[in-house]
């Protein structure tokens, strides 16, 4: 079934092959790098991968439910926010998507929270390409990290899969079981059962959505995803923390079984900030 789920990315991304070429655009005022940076500040810096493939077609940036700008090829949006919180960015290539009363957690977007530190400058890469194994298939995860990648690619870590989703809300499928699998098959010699480099993996949000509706409509009813917080420590330090929310709203049948493999997405997102692309 994933097979056949990520046919459809081939249509995703020819789409980006249109259009007319235009500069970035900031929606919000772009500050000077340049300046110290309050105590209570951030500054984020997100660059864009050069492609030729999708170089026509700007992407619109949203972070913590405010409109960024419309991030062109190979360029760059420049923002101050809140220091010591998490900035959840998503990323879109329909206007619509800039509507003011956009708000992450009720719309059916991926997005990526990112830790941010008193007086800090935060680079992050925006690229679609990544993992450039992913070049024909649609990603479930938004695809932005750090520039550098949290380890060495050789590192052993140790996982601890946690669910945080109230007995209530949980659907009668073992969500550990499932998300513990995808990172033991993503990870592979990377997880090790001792290790003073810790990733703890807390599942915030689940639902499964419906294939039925993807068919017809992107929703929040039909959509599938999966929220977790990564917290990672060396010894008893915390280094990082971020969070991920991939998303599968569209795809109709070519999306049967969603429920299962959005862990997988969760997973690979997880093993790329750590340890950078796969190739």
């Amino acid at each position: 079934m994933k097979i056949l789920y990520k046919i459809i990315s081939i249509a995703f991304i020819s789409t980006f092959i249109f259009g007319c070429s235009s500069p970035s655009i900031q929606h919000v005022a772009k500050p000077d790098i340049n300046q110290p940076i309050n105590e209570n500040e951030t500054i984020i810096q997100l660059k864009r991968a050069d492609h030729f493939m999708g170089s026509p077609n700007n992407a619109f940036v949203v972070a913590n439910d405010k409109s960024i700008g419309e991030l062109a090829n190979g360029d760059e949006l420049v923002w101050k926010t809140n220091s010591n919180s998490l900035e959840c960015i998503t990323l879109a290539y329909e206007s619509v998507f800039l509507d003011i009363n956009v708000k992450l957690d009720d719309t059916p977007v991926a997005y990526k929270c990112f830790d941010t530190k008193p007086k800090a400058m935060m680079t992050l890469i925006y690229d679609f390409g990544y993992p450039e194994t992913r070049m024909v298939r649609m990603l479930a995860f938004t695809p932005v990290f750090k520039l550098s990648p949290t380890f060495d690619r050789n590192t052993k870590v140790k996982i601890n899969v946690i669910n945080s989703i109230s007995s209530e809300t949980q659907n009668e499928k073992d969500i550990i079981v499932s998300l513990e699998n995808a990172v033991k098959t993503q990870f592979g010699d990377n997880i090790a059962l001792s290790s003073n480099k810790t990733i703890d993996i807390e599942i915030l949000e689940y639902k499964t959505g419906n294939t039925a509706i993807r068919w017809l409509m992107k929703s929040m009813e039909g959509s599938t995803f999966a929220k977790v917080k990564v917290i990672i420590k060396e010894g008893e330090q915390v280094v990082d923390t971020f969070i991920t929310r991939p998303v599968i709203s569209s795809g109709g049948g070519f999306s049967v079984g969603a429920d299962d493999y959005i862990f997988d997405e969760v997973a690979e997102d997880i093993y790329l900030h750590l340890f950078g692309n796969i190739n």
